[in-house]
């Protein structure tokens, strides 16, 4: 076992081990980003990105939204979020590899939870995650780093609150976001999910611009007094 500090905190790393039934893989059987016999990137190591086919240990035989999240925050960890062009190509192309190395289908079509959600039919899409010192946070896609928007339609389906990203094979990298209930996955459809490390560095430009507003109303009322 390999050991990573990533973004701040402890990450325990396993190395890519293939199941031992390429037709029933395991999810017990996971690693992060590299090493072992999978071949998987090493540059994705040091993302510290942990793929899971489903929830380590869990009978069911699909994981929805609601747990994925949950099991991702167990272990100090968020579902993944993207903050520009480069982490999205990347985290699909993690992705592509860890599916080959769980079932040894090369550019396996894969479906992924990451961390987009909304509360219910009239509210926005938003980034859901934890910073580095554990507060809970929410940001718009287009306020999130470089504003990323690969949903695959425009429109809010009705009680689709959850999203998963399409990677591999047939996937549009465009358009490759897809609405989903959160605690119900579509028929004969199974998605994995991406836990990913607490950024350091907070990618939400609303929580700058919201301190920055605070800054000057504080600085305009000292004026006013000392005037």
């Amino acid at each position: 076992m390999k050991f990573f500090t990533i973004f701040g905190s402890a990450v325990f790393a396993q190395k890519c081990e293939k199941p031992t039934d390429i037709s029933n893989p395991n999810s017990e059987l996971h690693c992060i980003g590299a090493g072992g016999n999978c071949g998987i990137n090493e540059d994705f190591a040091r993302k510290g990105w942990q793929a899971y086919l489903t929830v380590p240990g869990q009978t069911a035989e699909n994981t929805v939204w609601t747990e994925a999240q949950k099991y991702c925050e167990s272990m100090g960890m968020n579902l993944a979020t993207v903050a520009n062009e480069q982490e999205h190509k990347d985290l699909m192309t993690y992705t592509v590899e860890y599916g080959k190395c769980m079932t040894n289908v090369t550019n396996r079509p894969g479906n992924f939870f990451i961390a987009l959600n909304r509360v219910n039919n009239h509210d926005e899409f938003k980034w859901t995650y934890r910073n580095a010192p554990g507060e809970e946070k929410t940001c718009l896609p287009y306020e999130f780093g470089d504003g990323l928007n690969k949903f695959e339609t425009e429109d809010k389906l009705i009680d689709k609150f959850c999203v998963y990203m399409e990677s591999g094979s047939g996937s549009n990298q465009s358009k490759n976001w897809k609405q989903v209930d959160c605690n119900k996955n579509p028929t004969g459809t199974q998605i994995g999910f991406v836990c990913q490390p607490r950024r350091d560095v907070e990618e939400c430009k609303s929580g700058a611009a919201g301190f920055s507003s605070l800054s000057a109303m504080i600085f305009m009322l000292a004026y006013f007094l000392i005037e």
